[in-house]
C-alpha cells in the first residue's frame, strides 16, 4: 500500500511519510518551520543533496547537526550582521572548517562600519570560531513528527 501525505497545519505543506523520498520532496515543507529571526523562509540546507529523509533522520541520530554561520559586512555608515545558509555537518565532522569563508569575509570586509562594524564583526568570528549556530532542534523537530505519522499510518494500515 503505497503511504499517504499528511497535512502539516503549522505552514499548510504537506509532508511526505514515506522515508525513502529524497529529501528535496520534504524540503519546502521543513523550510517552512525554520525561522532565524526574520519573517521569510531561511535558504535552502547545503549538504543534504542526494539524501533520503529516513537517511537524514539517522544521521542526526548518530550526533549530525544543522548549522548556521554569521559573518559581517560593512559599508562607511552600514554594517550588516548575517546569517548563512543552514549547512548540514554529519557526525565526526567538524563544523569548525565550514566556517572559514564566513570568518574571512568578516575579516576582510567587517570592521570598516561605523559604530557597528568594530562590534558585530568581532560576534561574528566568535559564533564561527564555536562552530556556529546549531539550529539542529528545529530542523529536527519536523524529522521526528515525521517519524511518528510514518508509524501511525503504517499501525492503522496494519503494516
Amino acid at each position: 500500500m503505497t503511504d499517504q501525505p499528511v497535512q502539516d497545519t503549522s505552514e499548510g505543506d504537506e509532508v511526505p511519510v514515506d522515508p525513502n523520498l529524497p529529501w528535496e520532496t520534504t524540503h519546502r515543507a521543513l523550510m517552512g518551520a525554520v525561522k532565524l529571526g526574520t519573517t521569510r523562509s531561511v535558504k535552502r540546507i547545503q549538504g543534504v543533496d542526494g539524501m533520503t529523509v529516513g537517511t537524514l533522520r539517522q544521521e542526526v541520530e548518530k550526533g549530525g547537526r544543522f548549522v548556521v554561520y554569521a559573518y559581517a559586512i560593512s559599508m562607511l555608515i552600514v554594517t550588516l550582521r548575517r546569517p548563512s545558509a543552514i549547512m548540514f555537518v554529519p557526525a565526526g565532522k567538524s563544523s569548525r572548517s565550514k566556517a572559514i569563508p564566513y570568518i574571512v569575509v568578516s575579516l576582510l570586509l567587517g570592521w570598516w562600519g561605523i559604530p557597528w562594524g568594530p562590534i558585530f564583526t568581532p560576534m561574528a568570528i566568535v559564533t564561527d570560531l564555536k562552530g556556529g549556530h546549531d539550529v539542529t532542534g528545529a530542523i529536527a523537530r519536523p524529522l521526528i513528527q515525521h517519524g511518528f505519522a510514518v508509524a501511525y499510518q503504517r499501525r492503522a494500515s496494519g503494516a
